[in-house]
């Protein structure tokens, strides 16, 4: 089958969110201004049933010609990456081969065979095949349109035949369906506020909460002008001037109105500074990990002690008051995260995330640590699971670059050139 790349669905959509499901995927769809994985789930949904040894049940093969869109397009997470897991995750892709650009009419973009089934040999159980044919092409005579190159007889032979054999070479390669998932943490680090009474910020301030003048002449009174480092201790002495105001001056409004109060007056006091303490958002007391299902189909290494693996969650543990009581339990610092800081790493499915972030995060940033509130919405692990298959990556072949001395030739060459035709001019 060969759809029209990027098609568009958008009329189709009433029609399409009635159905229940494709023959079992119920997840999300991909963007309404591209249609092809929608076109393949159709097909799939199509497929007839297979079991072993029944003629009854013989189960089902397909083709398709999609550009290189769906093989990438989309992240973790999205209608995309969705389908492809949901396609991988059930064993049903078998092969991708990638075909030369300039094969079809109406596009010369470079196009890629996608064969999936529901009847994969045993051979092939838990593998998919990529088979590079993109230098494979002979060239037309004439073109047609944007058609200028086509697949003859020898190398459709030979892209069989290495399918057929499902080995490594330099233009086949086998992988485990795992080998394309990962997943996607967030990466968080500490907000760092420094605190300073400015004559700008005063006017910042009272242009907006005209009614705190008293009171904020007081906060200077009490902590001077000076910047100061730590946020939590500014934040606690401020607290501590307010609840000590004469009843004759205004302190924070009650409910909505002080809250917002309270943030104007971090905003226009506070800066962002690297040398400063992290802000804490919360103390709380430290409740067991449940690692099976932080961790899903992970082993934590052992040389990663309880105290560590709580840091690398943001939960920063210090001792209870009360001792910890024979459990160890005690209260853990959370620190406010960073919006301008938070950043993505893809994980490989098949490593554990724990020592990922400690061998590719800490050593470069000691105090990140992994969002816990980003989870997959399938098996409830750290992370969003999400799928992609990156022709490129895996068909690299370095070449090296052309040694200086020629390219400074080349470069004198053009220049005396240039300068030779300026000179025809001006002449």
């Amino acid at each position: 089958a060969n759809p029209p790349f990027g098609v568009d669905w958008k009329a189709e959509r009433k029609v399409i969110d009635r159905w229940p499901n494709f023959r079992g995927y119920s997840g999300k769809l991909p963007r309404i201004n591209d249609g092809a994985l929608l076109f393949l789930l159709y097909m799939m949904s199509k497929f007839q049933d297979y079991k072993s040894g029944d003629r009854d049940k013989p189960g089902s093969r397909a083709a398709i010609v999609f550009n290189g869109s769906p093989l990438f397009t989309g992240s973790a997470g999205s209608g995309e990456s969705e389908i492809r897991r949901w396609i991988i995750e059930r064993d049903q892709l078998e092969a991708i081969v990638a075909l030369p650009e300039q094969m079809f009419y109406n596009t010369g973009i470079g196009t890629f065979i996608w064969v999936v089934t529901n009847r994969k040999a045993d051979h092939r159980k838990g593998k998919i095949q990529l088979i590079d044919a993109r230098e494979r092409y002979t060239t037309m005579k004439r073109s047609l349109g944007d058609k200028r190159r086509y697949l003859d007889q020898a190398a459709l032979d030979a892209v069989t035949r290495e399918h057929g054999a499902c080995a490594d070479s330099k233009t086949s390669r086998v992988f485990d369906n795992t080998d394309f998932g990962y997943r996607r943490i967030s990466v968080l680090r500490p907000l760092r506020l420094r605190f300073q009474i400015t004559d700008e910020a005063r006017e910042r301030f009272l242009n907006t909460c005209p009614d705190l003048f008293d009171a904020l002449q007081a906060v200077q009174d009490e902590l001077g002008n000076e910047p100061l480092l730590d946020w939590n201790q500014a934040w606690d002495a401020i607290q501590q001037v307010f609840r000590t105001l004469p009843d004759d001056v205004e302190g924070w409004a009650k409910g909505a109105k002080g809250t917002v109060q309270k943030k104007i007056f971090r905003d226009c006091f506070t800066t962002v500074d690297p040398e400063a303490a992290p802000v804490i958002a919360k103390h709380h007391k430290v409740a067991p990990l449940d690692r099976a299902a932080l961790f899903p189909g992970q082993t934590v290494p052992v040389d990663i002690n309880k105290d560590e693996l709580y840091a690398l969650l943001g939960l920063h543990k210090i001792p209870s008051p009360r001792g910890g009581g024979a459990r160890g339990e005690g209260v853990c610092i959370e620190y406010e995260p960073d919006p301008a800081l938070k950043d993505a790493e893809n994980i490989p499915l098949k490593e554990d995330i724990a020592s990922y972030v400690l061998r590719e995060v800490r050593p470069y940033v000691a105090d990140a640590w992994i969002d816990r509130e980003t989870l997959d919405e399938q098996d409830g692990g750290l992370g969003k699971v999400g799928y992609e298959i990156n022709f490129n990556r895996v068909f690299f072949q370095y070449q090296p670059p052309r040694p200086l001395h020629e390219i400074d030739a080349e470069l004198a060459a053009v220049e005396k050139r240039i300068l030779c035709l300026l000179s025809e001019v001006t002449q």
